[in-house]
């Protein structure tokens, strides 16, 4: 917890980046912009010790930047591209997205999508509740139900659903770590 005194330094020091790290500019690394301004406030004030002043702004850099996050609503839906139509689909109703001869299928709990995407643009689109199992499979860890041993891999099912989805035995050890968390 930042003292009064150091919380109004922290504050006269970071003024003047506020507006900048608030516009959506977030690309410099967070050490390059600490460092800026800490070579900044010395060269303004001298009487604050560096590696103090260092640790109280990236406090306060990780104050503001957990601010700024959680300003940025996370993504509902994913944006499926077809050949006229773009579809959304809600990330509760996906149980996994299936990559086969140059094609994805995203298997809902009402349909599956064809897209020609591949698995990595989708990967980056998802959120935490999603892992990939398997070089052509990403899972839905909220309805898997029941995992199953098929010679060197294992296949995976789901609540509700018929088809299953395959895991590399190299993936299982994440997957059961994150499914038990």
């Amino acid at each position: 917890m930042l003292s009064q005194h150091e919380r109004f330094a922290v504050q006269n020091v970071l003024k003047p980046f506020t507006p900048f790290l608030l516009s959506g500019n977030l690309t410099l690394d967070k050490k390059e912009i600490i460092n800026s301004m800490v070579s900044e406030a010395v060269s303004k004030a001298a009487i604050i010790e560096k590696e103090r002043l260092a640790d109280n702004l990236e406090k306060a850099m990780t104050v503001l930047m957990e601010t700024v996050q959680k300003q940025i609503p996370p993504k509902k839906e994913l944006m499926i591209k077809q050949k006229n139509t773009i579809s959304f689909v809600p990330f509760e109703e996906i149980l996994f997205i299936e990559r086969t001869d140059r094609k994805s299928f995203i298997h809902t709990i009402h349909k599956v999508y064809e897209a020609n995407e591949s698995l990595s643009s989708f990967e980056q689109a998802i959120d935490s509740r999603f892992i990939v199992s398997h070089r052509s499979y990403i899972i839905n860890l909220e309805y898997l139900t029941k995992i199953c041993t098929v010679g060197q891999t294992y296949k995976c099912y789901f609540k509700n659903y018929n088809i299953a989805a395959k895991i590399s035995k190299h993936r299982l050890d994440n997957i059961l770590r994150c499914k038990s968390v």
